[in-house]
């Protein structure tokens, strides 16, 4: 079994908040001078993956990281739901 997630993200809230939960879900990287910097996100932490736009899929093991997440972030989002997938 794996869990669907989806949200919708209220776009009235700050640009800020938006980018700083995609930077914490999916990661980023920085580059300073020469060097470049990757940072791990929880998707890939959890060894999910991105189904489309506000749209991810993770193993039950996973889920409970990014329902935190989700919650930590709940201010920006208009709704989110999770769903049991049978693969």
């Amino acid at each position: 079994m794996k869990v669907l997630f989806c949200w919708d993200i209220d776009t009235e809230n700050g640009e800020g908040k938006r980018r700083q939960f995609y930077r914490k879900l999916y990661g980023y990287t920085q580059k300073k001078e020469e060097k470049t910097y990757k940072y791990q996100g929880v998707l890939e932490e959890v060894d999910g993956e991105r189904i489309n736009q506000s749209v991810i899929l993770v193993t039950e093991e996973g889920a409970g990281e990014i329902r935190k997440l989700l919650e930590d972030f709940s201010e920006i989002f208009g709704t989110w739901r999770s769903f049991k997938v049978q693969e």
